[in-house]
């Protein structure tokens, strides 16, 4: 997935919203998200595949739930997150929205908003099969070594 441009990565955002005219639907009633810029979309879509995809895969899904320190985070994806003071600004905006929260020890964690921001659908067969092909690739590698 690293290799897809901040644009396809945010492409997975979804766009539902109350079944209301928009016309009359109020700021605070929309996804704040849409009027983000691209890097702050796709930083949604790298911190749901990293804290909610955990929670929905049937692999993964034991291992409680899914935390990360914000430097390791920028630090696997900073071609997507901006400079460190613009990833800074991001996650104070994801976080006054409740779409991360954070631990004591600093570390990061789903809010309420991530779960519904992503096209859970769309991004839960990307995700998946990804892992599926990554499983094979390092089955067969493994394979050759013996």
């Amino acid at each position: 997935m690293s290799r897809l441009s901040a644009r396809k990565i945010s492409s997975f955002l979804t766009s539902r919203l109350p079944s209301v005219k928009k016309e009359t639907l109020q700021p605070t009633h929309s996804a704040p998200h849409h009027r983000w810029d691209e890097a702050s979309k796709a930083s949604l879509v790298i911190l749901w595949g990293l804290l909610v995809y955990p929670q929905l895969d049937p692999e993964s899904k034991n291992r409680g739930r899914p935390a990360m320190h914000k430097e390791e985070i920028y630090r696997l994806f900073k071609e997507h997150l901006g400079t460190q003071t613009q990833w800074e600004g991001m996650l104070t905006q994801l976080r006054d929205y409740d779409y991360v929260r954070f631990t004591r020890d600093g570390s990061i964690t789903a809010g309420t908003r991530l779960w519904t921001a992503v096209d859970g659908a769309k991004m839960y067969r990307v995700f998946r099969s990804s892992n599926l092909s990554r499983q094979e690739w390092l089955r067969e590698k493994k394979d050759k070594q013996d």
